[in-house]
């Protein structure tokens, strides 16, 4: 399983999700590709996931879009409106810049974006999800760059986001162990696998663990799973707020993030038990499945940001994180945390614990 991706070692992963596009002004940490890329190379990194927009391209490679920030408080995407335009074209010279410093890239849909709901909630069957895609490879295909594509994940954390997933009679998608949502997703891949037959694919997860046992994952290529310390259902580091279920405020942030750190230091021992036991579920999973995995988005807690707080416990845990991953052998690729882009100082500049971690990935330090 270790080499899955046929790189000969586990591969180490880092999540620009849709910062790589969103980000561009100055200070904001991808205003230089270039320069972005080349340090997340000197930083051990193999490989990065990224939204590709596959829904703004295919309403259109040259139109404008206004995107709406979706976290306040947090560094992920803008963090005011922004408009963007001409994605595909920035997206294969993002894909050039990659390919040139020999970085891969996974594809991970959000479909966030409010102009495109109207458009993603009307592609009824799962054979016209997967054109998107389709569509969408053959552009990069065509561009040159299809070898730098490492997977796709047709979209971040299945069946959250999606609006042309199935629903329910409360509107709200189905499970996904339930027999339509199964048979909506393997529909999605066989269509997929008819056109592109070598690439891996997967739909990420995130919630209701529980329900891995009942759900068929037989197509399958791997599992990415996005695990941190909190996502146990223990709920006491679940400090953010809401506010009118839209975006993340930033003072009840801060005071969470805070309250956080104090919460973990009353036992650190303890918290690092829980994340080492969820671990060790998902590698006894992985293996009665015999099934990859490739975690991007993981091992401490979900949000966390600059404002002055401390990262040295959060770096501490996703050590603890990466190590007990490593030693499984079950994971094909590794993230280090949710953090590891160059909008978050506090984690990016530390070069050296990049470089200690992804040697422990790539089997240097195990």
């Amino acid at each position: 399983m270790k080499d899955f991706f046929g790189r000969g070692r586990p591969l180490a992963i880092a999540m620009w999700d849709f910062s790589w596009l969103e980000r561009r002004g100055p200070g904001e940490g991808f205003e230089d590709w270039d320069k972005a890329v080349s340090e997340l190379v000197e930083r051990g990194y193999d490989a990065v996931r990224i939204d590709p927009y596959p829904q703004l391209i295919a309403l259109s490679d040259t139109g404008s879009f206004a995107l709406d920030p979706v976290w306040e408080a947090c560094g992920w995407g803008s963090i005011k409106p922004i408009t963007v335009s001409n994605v595909l074209e920035n997206l294969l010279e993002f894909l050039r810049v990659c390919q040139k410093h020999g970085v891969l890239v996974g594809l991970s849909g959000w479909f966030r974006h409010k102009e495109s709901d109207s458009y993603v909630s009307k592609l009824k069957m799962p054979e016209d999800f997967a054109q998107i895609w389709i569509d969408l490879l053959r552009k990069i295909e065509s561009a040159g760059l299809y070898d730098t594509i490492l997977y796709v994940d047709f979209c971040n954390e299945f069946p959250n986001w999606l609006d042309c997933a199935p629903k329910g009679e409360n509107g709200a998608p189905l499970p996904r162990d339930s027999a339509e949502t199964t048979a909506w997703s393997n529909r999605c891949i066989e269509a997929f696998k008819a056109v592109f037959p070598q690439m891996p694919v997967t739909f990420s997860i995130s919630s209701e663990f529980y329900r891995m046992e009942r759900e068929d994952y037989g197509k399958w290529d791997f599992l990415e799973p996005h695990i941190w310390m909190n996502s146990d259902g223990d709920g006491r580091f679940d400090f953010t707020l809401r506010r009118e279920g839209r975006i993340y405020d930033g003072q009840d942030f801060r005071e969470g993030m805070a309250a956080s750190k104090a919460l973990y230091e009353e036992s650190p021992e303890y918290w690092k038990m829980v994340l080492r036991t969820q671990i060790a579920h998902f590698a006894s999973f992985a293996r009665s499945r015999d099934i990859p995995l490739v975690t991007t988005e993981c091992w401490a807690i979900v949000f966390y940001n600059e404002c002055g707080l401390d990262w040295a416990w959060m770096k501490e845990l996703c050590e603890v994180g990466v190590q007990e991953a490593v030693k499984t052998g079950c994971w094909a690729a590794i993230g280090t945390s949710n953090f590891c882009a160059p909008q978050f100082p506090g984690m990016w500049a530390d070069v050296a614990w990049h470089r200690a971690l992804t040697d422990c990935i790539h089997g240097k330090a195990e």
